[in-house]
């Protein structure tokens, strides 16, 4: 008989304050989710042997030379470009109108042959 008006108690607790708790702990839990990720997220990386760190860093300097080297080629490669363009201006405003004329003239024999 005393158990059961315990269980009684119980059970009326439970119904009046489960609505109270559950919001308490989703308030909470709202809270402490967000902080508990950004702690994890800024968690400083593990330290790593000076040996593995050396061999990072002399990859990047090989990378970095080799990227440097094809930035000068392909630079070099656009000023020739550049310059073969420039002869070709400078040639093609030499051309007489008696010229480009004669020049589309063949340009069309070619095509329709």
């Amino acid at each position: 008989r005393d158990s059961h008006f315990w269980r009684f108690l119980c059970k009326r607790f439970l119904r009046q304050h489960l609505q109270r708790f559950r919001f308490w702990l989703q308030f909470f839990w709202c809270i402490t989710w967000p902080c508990v990720t950004l702690a994890l997220q800024n968690m400083p990386p593990k330290a790593r042997a000076p040996e593995v760190l050396q061999a990072e860093l002399s990859e990047l300097k090989q990378r970095r030379q080799e990227l440097r080297e094809a930035f000068k080629a392909n630079k070099a490669h656009m000023k020739a470009a550049q310059k073969r363009k420039a002869k070709l201006v400078k040639a093609a405003r030499q051309l007489s109108v008696s010229d480009l004329q004669s020049l589309l003239g063949s340009m069309t024999a070619e095509r329709t042959e």
